[in-house]
């Protein structure tokens, strides 16, 4: 008799798991067949020899489904944390990473344009300098189109600027689009400012966007 009310509530707990009722129904039918499974184990033991045997058996069955719940909460704590495997990705590598084709879409491009007959393009891709946390410090982007090699994208991180991080990273971009054959950079400015930084890297201007339209000036530089 002692057990026929935790069967009842193990049972509404089977309902409930089957009809796909809420977790917080499905997780208190759970708990309360479970304490009422360990009251009738232990009640039917009272005034026998073997009540502290099955005292000590609960006791020691709590403590093991307790560790078992703390590791569970952690371990989804992890996945939730840092993906599905629970592995801590490694930080990025620090200085400088050349990202050798930076574009998605050019396998398919390349495609194409070979089934049309047209001249096949490269990809773009760019350099970036890491900090030894693994923020980015600098990055820059390039479009080589046959002889010209076309920079955009450039970026400095605010905390870096003025060091000397956007200079280096353009000559090394440069270089890069040198061993790639391009003999000609083009670069196009918005600001004062990028026209200075450009012009210091050995750029010459040669357009300016006609008067009335967003000021913009493009500048060439030799390789």
């Amino acid at each position: 008799m002692l057990y026929l009310g935790p069967l009842a509530f193990f049972g509404a707990y089977l309902y409930a798991r089957a009809s796909g009722a809420p977790d917080t129904w499905r997780r208190l039918l759970g708990g309360l067949s479970a304490a009422l499974f360990v009251l009738a184990y232990i009640g039917s033991a009272l005034g026998t020899p073997q009540l502290d045997g099955r005292l000590r058996f609960v006791i020691i069955a709590a403590l093991i489904t307790g560790l078992v719940l703390v590791y569970r909460t952690g371990l989804r704590r992890l996945r939730q944390r840092f993906g599905k495997t629970g592995v801590i990705d490694p930080p990025a590598p620090s200085g400088t990473v050349l990202i050798a084709e930076d574009g998605g879409l050019v396998a398919d491009l390349r495609a194409h344009a070979e089934a049309e007959g047209l001249a096949q393009m490269d990809a773009p891709f760019s350099l970036l300098k890491r900090d030894e946390a693994g923020g980015i410090l600098a990055a820059c982007r390039a479009q080589i189109d046959g002889p010209l090699v076309h920079l955009s994208d450039l970026w400095v991180a605010p905390e870096a600027r003025h060091r000397g991080e956007g200079r280096a990273l353009v000559t090394q971009l440069l270089d890069e689009a040198r061993t790639r054959g391009a003999e000609r950079a083009l670069a196009t400015t918005a600001t004062p400012e990028a026209g200075s930084f450009v012009q210091a890297l050995g750029f010459e201007r040669v357009l300016d966007v006609p008067p009335g339209a967003p000021e913009r000036v493009i500048w060439s530089h030799r390789l």
